[in-house]
């Protein structure tokens, strides 16, 4: 009888933790997927370029309210490229990711080195960045069979010319043309529709999704990741 009542209690326990398990699944956000990155992209050559549109050259903003803690420094009046280049870097500093965003100078200016090497496959590696005057905020893939040659960000619209909602924005829609949905599971994400107030930079699912699709080391692949991250969509 002793034995029967041991069994169940470790029966019970068991189930305690695949129930403790899977309540953290669920509640965390993380989503399960088995997919690839969109582009051409790996550990050797992991590089993404994105170019501003030449008429959005100069844009500026209605307000500068970035907090004061902002851990890239973009509070008080900044300039359209510097807060873009913010949200790259808050891409490019996910360690367990090998993908790098490289910002493109204006036209005539020379490209950076690793845009050179990248010849003509620049084009099919560039994101484009255009700030229009009607509201608007989307992320349009150009495809090539199963995989992106490009995609085309616009931001535009009372809210955008506010550098907070602008810099939430672009990170949002950086994270579709990198391959990532919107999470149904969490609001901690700058990827959800219903993102906490108060969110505009990368939280731990986004970078969690971004490690995914673009592991540093496959090896540890399922260890980083729980195996949890977004899907890639086409649209």
């Amino acid at each position: 009888m002793a034995r029967s009542w041991w069994g169940f209690l470790v029966i019970f326990n068991k189930r305690k933790e695949v129930v403790s398990f899977l309540a953290f699944f669920f509640l965390s956000g993380f989503r399960p997927m088995a997919a690839s990155n969109p582009w051409e992209l790996n550990r050797l050559s992991p590089y993404l370029f994105v170019k501003l549109c030449s008429e959005s050259e100069g844009y500026r903003f209605s307000s500068y309210n970035v907090p004061t803690d902002d851990p890239f420094g973009m509070s008080g009046e900044q300039e359209v490229r510097s807060l873009i280049q913010s949200v790259l870097a808050d891409y490019n500093g996910i360690e367990s990711s090998y993908l790098q965003l490289i910002m493109l100078p204006e036209d005539g200016e020379p490209l950076p080195d690793e845009a050179q090497a990248a010849g003509e496959t620049l084009p099919e590696r560039t994101i484009e960045i255009c700030l229009p005057d009607e509201t608007i905020g989307a992320a349009t893939f150009e495809w090539s069979g199963e995989k992106a040659v490009g995609c085309l960000i616009e931001i535009g619209g009372a809210d955008a010319k506010a550098s907070e909602f602008f810099v939430g924005l672009l990170s949002h829609e950086m994270g579709h043309c990198l391959g990532l949905l919107h999470p149904q599971e969490t609001r901690e994400s700058v990827l959800s529709y219903f993102a906490s107030g108060g969110l505009y930079r990368l939280q731990l699912d986004d970078k969690m999704g971004i490690t995914y699709l673009y592991n540093q080391n496959d090896e540890n692949h399922f260890e980083q990741t729980l195996g949890l991250a977004c899907a890639p969509k086409k649209s």
